[in-house]
């Protein structure tokens, strides 16, 4: 169901149950006799009408909280597959992301021929910009979450 259809049936539900219930209350007043007589010989077919949008509700919330909870999940978990990814590269592309975070630069230029740089690229922990140096170098940007996990972690520079 798209997106905007199901924002209409979750507010229209919403609204639903809200009538519904303000109808058992001005009932439960007896503002009206004929009116309550009517809600009360009624009730069974309200009832299920209230049971039916409130489960459409809550459905909608458990939606929302499985959604929040597996991005969160998913999200741990890429964290960690990129810490296990930092931890065990060679000395050499530990040297290359070092050049990042002891400068505390984002960008920098490096040898695309280099096999280290070329590994780190298809890590995807640094990116080509697509601009280039002087030297016609192009320059590498390093992933903003691997650079926050480096730079609270220097130790695993070493």
């Amino acid at each position: 169901m798209s997106s905007n259809i199901q924002n209409k049936v979750i507010y229209s539900a919403g609204l639903g149950l809200t009538v519904a219930i303000m109808i058992f209350i001005a009932a439960g007043l007896c503002l009206d006799n004929d009116f309550s007589e009517f809600v009360i010989s009624h009730s069974t077919i309200l009832l299920i009408v209230c049971i039916l949008l409130a489960s459409i509700l809550l459905h909608d919330l458990f939606v929302d909280i499985t959604k929040y909870l597996k991005s969160h999940v998913n999200k741990k978990l890429f964290i960690r597959e990129l810490e296990k990814k930092l931890i065990k590269l060679n000395s050499y592309e530990k040297y290359i992301l070092s050049l990042f975070v002891t400068e505390k630069r984002t960008e920098r230029s490096l040898d695309p021929t280099e096999p280290a740089v070329a590994y780190l690229e298809s890590l995807k922990i640094i990116l080509k910009t697509g601009k280039f140096n002087d030297g016609k170098r192009p320059i590498y940007q390093i992933d903003a979450l691997s650079m926050r996990i480096l730079s609270s972690n220097p130790n695993w520079l070493q």
